[in-house]
Formats: structure tokens, sequence, C-alpha cells
């Protein structure tokens, strides 16, 4: 019975991180540098099930796209936003980091916290990237017009990877601070 509810406990745990790092995105920060990926990462992590480890980071980021959207950025649209140009690219890129990061993150360790952020970062800058030259029309639909749509993107790169790694340092050493001070295995 203890077991099943220090479950639920670090499961709520996990879930006001999210909220926290949902929020979060309102604070002014440096291009890029938000906790999205962060979440991503966490949530495909703690989150028990394979969808459900994809579906709660994802709606967390939505939440936090609605809030950005319509409070920080309400100027720049003529009505309420619910999903940007393009979104389906980035959910993509999001959804993969939390599949990945509920397949291969074993432990919340910087060990593996570390290279998963500089990873899905990578991969993250991949697919939104080929989103923007495959759907939009700032860049020629050849090669030389994709290089020059991930060149452009490289500026924007260091703010990413730069968010996910403290946000996911934040998230995963919150999260195993308060198992490791609250939840000490039992011994026999």
């Amino acid at each position: 019975m203890e077991n099943k509810s220090n479950n639920i406990i670090l499961t709520l745990v996990s879930l006001i991180l999210l909220f926290i790092s949902c929020v979060a995105r309102l604070i002014p920060h440096p291009w890029n540098f938000t906790p999205a990926l962060a979440m991503a990462m966490f949530g495909g992590f703690v989150v028990a099930g394979r969808i459900w480890g994809i579906l709660i980071p994802l709606l967390f980021v939505w939440i936090s796209d609605l809030l950005v959207n319509n409070i920080l950025y309400r100027n720049f649209f003529n009505s309420f936003v619910w999903f940007y140009d393009g979104f389906y690219w980035q959910y993509g890129a999001y959804a993969m980091v939390a599949l990945l990061s509920g397949i291969f993150l074993k432990a919340s360790r910087l060990l593996w916290v570390i290279p998963s952020s500089i990873l899905g970062s990578l991969l993250f800058f991949m697919i939104s990237n080929f989103g923007v030259w495959a759907t939009g029309n700032m860049y020629p639909k050849n090669f030389t017009g994709l290089m020059e749509c991930y060149v452009a993107a490289i500026p924007f790169f260091k703010g990413t990877l730069g968010g996910t790694l403290a946000y996911s340092v934040i998230l995963f050493g919150i999260y195993d601070w308060v198992k490791k001070k609250y939840f000490r295995p039992q011994t026999a």
C-alpha cells in the first residue's frame, strides 16, 4: 500500500513540476531558452505508459503555448490562437523526444539527462527547421534551401540547447531530490 501511495505522490510532484514549467514560459527569456523540450523529456520519463508519457507533456506544452500566444503575443494575432502555423512539426518533435526519453532514460541522473538534453535539442532543431523549410515560403524547395534554413536557425539553437539543459537539470534534479529525501528504499 505504501508503494502505491508513494507512486501517487511522485506523480503529483511530477505534474506540479510540469505545470510550473508551463508557467515559466511566461518569464522573459532569451530566444528559445524555454522549458518546452525539458517538459517533453521529463514527462516522457516520469509518466507511466508510452501514450500518456507523450500526451501529458504535449498537453502542458500546448497550455504554455496558449498562454504565450494569447497573453505575451496577443498583439501579433487578430483573434484567440489555439494552434500556430507549423505547430505539428514542433509537437511532433516534442512527441519524439518524450517517446525516446521514456524508452532510453533509465535514471534521472545527470549522466543520462545532459546527453539526452543535447540529443533532444538536436532532434528538435532538425525536425522543426525541416518543417519551416518544407511548409514555408522563405527558402527554395531544394537541398540548398534546406541548408540555408538550417544555417539561419543556428542562432536560435543556443537558446534551445541552453533552455533544455537548464530546465532538464532543474526538473530531474528536483524529482531526484524529492524521491531520495522522502521515498527511501525499504530495507528488509
